[in-house]
């Protein structure tokens, strides 16, 4: 058996080659779900003062590779945490770009968007409000479920509200006055919001809040993940149009280039996932 020194208080998630750690609250831990395809399952006793490993079946050599793993987590979760912050930058630029435009922001920014029109918001502080009420739809439907390190998603959104904010300041001076000026400003903004989703998809730390409910769902209903992800983005594009026309007159906010963006983000997305900087080799670091 081996023994590594880590403090009580943390968890272990898909120890190798990827790891993701956490608050645990003072509770014991007993299974590891795999959050990749080639993560391993193992069992994580965490002790007053110690952290045991016991691999259930893996060779010496398997539990090794896992130990020097979990030896590197201070390392591996500063870069991904990095990663993410990084993520959440170039995806805030992408909404500014995508509001520069006036095509249409991408379903997740649509209600944000509208609600700033006829509010005091700003797009930020509404983003950041509307990911508190995913947040507590979370707890809601989870209830005694409910995992308290997903608490994390109010300061990813807090970041990403204010970094939204910002990048609709530095954008400001760009002048879009064609539509093939607004055509190109849309999909800028769309290749930079398909490029933060996919550093925050591989920095695997935090859930964004908006997941975070599909997700919730998907664990009292019975349906598939892609599905209730597809009911969701239309959900929030109704929520938008009808906000739209009741407070405004008219519709905004919700465009060609919305559907743009639903059709495109996730497949750009992976075309960025197959490049070098996006890819953690098998240690859990970056190639």
């Amino acid at each position: 058996d081996s023994f590594l020194s880590l403090p009580p208080c943390f968890f272990v998630q898909s120890f190798y080659p990827f790891v993701q750690i956490g608050p645990c609250f003072g509770r014991k831990i007993k299974k590891i779900m795999a959050l990749q395809p080639y993560s391993l399952y193992a069992i994580i006793n965490v002790g007053k003062n110690s952290c045991r490993l016991s691999g259930g079946g893996f060779s010496q050599e398997t539990i090794q590779k896992g130990m020097i793993a979990l030896k590197n987590l201070p390392d591996h979760l500063l870069q991904r945490y990095l990663l993410l912050l990084v993520g959440l930058t170039i995806m805030a630029f992408g909404v500014a770009f995508s509001i520069k435009a006036s095509l249409g922001t991408s379903p997740i920014s649509s209600v944000p968007y509208v609600v700033s029109l006829f509010t005091p918001f700003t797009v930020g502080t509404a983003t950041i409000v509307m990911h508190c009420v995913f947040i507590v739809l979370q707890i809601l439907i989870l209830r005694k479920r409910y995992q308290l390190i997903q608490l994390m998603q109010l300061p990813v959104a807090i970041f990403f509200g204010y970094l939204t904010d910002f990048g609709v300041w530095a954008v400001q001076g760009i002048e879009c006055t064609t539509y093939w000026q607004q055509w190109i400003a849309c999909l800028i903004g769309i290749s930079l919001v398909a490029a933060g989703v996919s550093c925050e998809v591989k920095a695997n730390v935090v859930v964004l809040a908006g997941e975070g409910v599909v997700l919730a769902i998907c664990k009292v209903l019975p349906v598939k993940f892609g599905h209730m992800k597809v009911g969701f983005d239309v959900t929030l594009v109704v929520i938008a149009c009808i906000l739209s026309l009741v407070f405004t007159g008219h519709l905004q906010g919700v465009r060609e280039g919305t559907v743009a963006a639903a059709l495109l983000v996730g497949t750009i997305a992976k075309q960025f996932n197959k490049l070098p900087v996006f890819c953690f080799d098998q240690k859990g670091e970056n190639t």
